[in-house]
């Protein structure tokens, strides 16, 4: 019997909403459940794999084959000659094909016929039954390199950031799940979710407030503030789970476990974090 996974991309066509750091603490949760994982640094800035590969520092002249790091790149999956899909395996127990910082091969991909697109998903189907969860964190484009992601995935979730070109954000990213849909019936919106909220902004939570009524049931209903916590993590290349202060890991546990609502899957609650894993 075929394995069920889940395949998640995390999409908006607009930069710096935390598509990145959404996807990856994600990707974190979920291995610190136990759940098998892969992730696909599908951005060409690649601040996925310099997160969960820490030797990838961007550096000029400095490549995954430098490295010495053997692993198929996100731009290969877009060819039809992959081959065999090998994903790099971290020391976060999280598989990922990642992405080099500043990416030239996967920009290159954002200018290849739709039909480069369609790839993506019959070589992730090479190894996805080896997994729970495969996650995309998508780049904030248009066109193939966006498409090949959304065309490979089951659901979707839309982080959105509260300001003056939300609700056009919002449009843009409903035509092109509609454009893709018309493709792949499968790929359905789990959900939006506000992120970097500031805190004790009265204003600001009035305007969550709005969003809901707007978008409805749409909207998962907790929002990510803006935290400290979670900028130290990212900056430390660590799970956030595992700093003293729990209100940053409880507000993103409630919202992943919101997730698992919407797949129909058991609720897991605040993960365990060993000493060597913080």
């Amino acid at each position: 019997m075929q394995i069920k996974v889940w395949k998640i991309a995390f999409c908006n066509l607009k930069g710096g909403v935390g598509k990145t750091t959404l996807s990856v603490q994600f990707a974190r949760w979920l291995a610190l459940h136990g759940k098998k994982v892969l992730l696909i640094d599908a951005d060409c800035q690649g601040n996925a794999s310099s997160t969960l590969i820490p030797e990838s520092t961007g550096i000029e002249g400095q490549t995954f084959a430098t490295l010495g790091i053997r692993c198929t790149k996100a731009a290969e999956l877009f060819s039809d000659k992959c081959g065999s899909v090998i994903p790099y395996k971290t020391e976060a127990a999280i598989d990922i094909i990642p992405s080099e910082v500043a990416d030239v091969d996967l920009v290159r991909c954002s200018f290849e016929s739709m039909e480069a697109s369609l790839n993506v998903a019959s070589n992730v189907s090479k190894v996805e039954n080896e997994y729970d969860y495969v996650i995309f964190d998508c780049p904030p484009s248009l066109g193939t390199a966006v498409a090949g992601p959304l065309l490979a995935s089951d659901r979707l979730i839309v982080p959105v950031v509260l300001g003056g070109n939300f609700q056009e954000s919002i449009r843009s990213i409903r035509a092109a799940v509609d454009a893709i849909r018309s493709s792949t019936p499968k790929l359905k919106l789990l959900g939006y979710v506000v992120n970097n909220l500031p805190r004790n902004s009265p204003l600001d939570e009035k305007l969550f407030e709005n969003v809901k009524d707007w978008l409805g049931e749409d909207v998962f209903p907790t929002c990510i503030h803006n935290r400290l916590t979670t900028l130290r993590a990212g900056q430390l290349k660590k799970p956030v789970f595992g700093f003293l202060n729990k209100k940053a890991s409880r507000e993103l546990t409630e919202f992943f476990d919101s997730i698992m609502d919407r797949l129909g899957e058991s609720r897991l609650g605040l993960p365990e974090v060993t000493k060597e894993e913080k």
